[in-house]
């Protein structure tokens, strides 16, 4: 950027490609690096542009708005605490540091941590409600675009006219899409990086050395030792000769019958049985 003052007098444009004015002064500070420009604009106004909005593309001058700017920062300011997070957390699992430090140190990127989240939201704001005039705008131009277009087919303009009208709007279409493009694409930036920064950074794993185990001799470990299967005779069993019985006379006494008028007779015994004595 230190060459800016070569191209004093040239068009400076902004990141869409938008002509803004013309460069016309280069204030430097003592170390001889760029501090500010001086811009004339295209309807005659003088301003004073910070360096940090300032950037070449195609080797010529290009201011970048400035919420575009304070997106890149916060987003690059982010990552830088949450890789000072780290490290610090690092050096005090190494005992690098000690407590008290680690504390201060960590109370401090915690404030500043919260701050520029804060300043993420209010930036994150500003890039949405820019996109929203951008896209009333793009239909403002899609609309004029369908209205020349009728009108040249009805005949109510002619060609030249019609050309020349229509060159200007896709111009204007272009840039606009250009600049909301690149707004989401800051946008998705700076959230991914808020979203990161609000993460825990994780504890380094510690490695623990597992406990030895000493080796036990079978000597001398108290196991029950099992005593060997022993096999016993079983009893022999002897013949056993069966041994005639004589049989025995059983007496058997008379059985007592009583008749009755029915022709039947019964049975005296402790069970009474019906007994039907049939006749010729």
């Amino acid at each position: 950027m230190d060459d800016l003052s070569t191209k004093i007098g040239e068009i400076v444009k902004d990141s869409s490609g938008k002509e803004l004015g013309k460069l016309l002064g280069v204030t430097s500070d003592v170390k001889g690096h760029v501090s500010s420009v001086t811009v004339e604009l295209v309807h005659g106004d003088f301003v004073n542009i910070p360096s940090n909005r300032l950037t070449m593309k195609n080797n010529s001058p290009m201011v970048l708005q400035d919420w575009i700017v304070e997106a890149e920062e916060i987003s690059r300011e982010l990552d830088l605490l949450r890789r000072r997070d780290r490290a610090l957390i690092e050096l005090r699992a190494s005992g690098d540091i000690d407590e008290l430090t680690y504390d201060r140190l960590k109370d401090q990127y915690g404030q500043a941590k919260d701050e520029l989240l804060k300043r993420s939201e209010t930036v994150i704001d500003k890039l949405a409600e820019r996109i929203k005039q951008l896209d009333d705008q793009i239909k403002t131009v899609q609309s004029l675009i369908a209205n020349n277009k009728m009108q040249y087919t009805s005949g109510e303009i002619n060609e030249n006219v019609y050309c020349n009208a229509n060159e200007s709007i896709q111009g204007a279409l272009k840039r606009f899409n250009f600049e909301r493009d690149e707004l989401l694409g800051k946008i998705n930036v700076l959230i991914s990086s808020r979203d990161s920064a609000e993460v825990p950074v994780q504890q380094p794993y510690e490695e623990k050395e597992l406990p030895t185990i000493e080796h036990v001799s079978r000597d001398s470990a108290e196991v029950p030792v099992q005593q060997p299967y022993e096999e016993k005779e079983l009893p022999t069993i002897k013949h056993v000769e069966s041994t005639p019985v004589a049989p025995q006379k059983v007496d058997v006494k008379p059985t007592e019958v009583n008749e009755n008028s029915n022709g039947l007779a019964k049975i005296q015994n402790p069970r009474d049985i019906v007994v039907v004595r049939m006749e010729p």
